[in-house]
């Protein structure tokens, strides 16, 4: 029997995720979802806006927990542990299956987990630390590309899914760049680091990006 847990790819409607949760049964306890990514970032800032209606809603806390790690491998891990009971709801975007398809999971993803809703999330985008850019003398993405080109290796990129989505945007946007990954578990330290200076790039979403633009 597939476990009963939402496999969510993104934000549309709130009340046709509230639909889905409620048209089979009520009820009266708790729900959580599971993000496998951390606080912050694009998955995480999708969901508790939305976690807070569900518990209107319905009229149950809807908590949502983090559980972070090897591109959403563990979050993905520690959902499908929990009772198929249909209190456990997992957020997920398609790099939960890119970690499939690379033989990153113990289980069956596919088979063990049903899509109950699909929403729909903001692009990602590819910033650059102002103070990083402006002491490479780039300003244009014309002229990061130049500058990568003459000093591979130096620049360093942040992102939280290194071997998911962001990962595979960012391979796209920088084919022929050799940029030096840096790998986060939280939107929050990508963030920091980009501001601070500390991490010349980052890959991540317009939504939990955008304040510092």
């Amino acid at each position: 029997m597939k476990k009963i847990a939402a496999l969510l790819l993104a934000l549309l409607l709130v009340f046709s995720l509230c639909s889905a949760f409620s048209e089979e049964w009520e009820f009266d306890r708790g729900v959580t979802i599971v993000c496998p990514w951390g606080l912050n970032g694009g998955a995480d800032s999708t969901i508790r806006p939305m976690s807070e209606l569900l518990t209107e809603y319905l009229g149950v806390p809807v908590e949502v927990r983090n559980e972070t790690g090897e591109s959403g491998v563990v979050g993905a891990s520690y959902a499908y542990a929990q009772p198929a009971d249909g209190y456990t709801f997992l957020l997920g975007t398609q790099s939960l299956y890119i970690q499939d398809l690379l033989g990153k999971m113990d289980f069956d993803f596919k088979d063990e987990f049903e899509c109950e809703v699909i929403l729909v999330h903001s692009i990602n985008l590819l910033a650059g630390s102002r103070q990083q850019m402006e002491k490479y003398g780039v300003g244009s993405f014309s002229d990061l590309r130049a500058y990568v080109a003459a000093h591979p290796g130096e620049v360093s990129v942040g992102m939280q899914s290194a071997v998911g989505v962001d990962g595979l945007c960012f391979e796209i946007a920088t084919e022929g760049l050799a940029l030096n990954r840096v790998a986060y578990d939280s939107g929050d330290d990508v963030n920091r680091d980009l501001a601070e200076g500390l991490v010349d790039l980052a890959v991540g979403g317009y939504d939990d990006m955008s304040e510092q633009i």
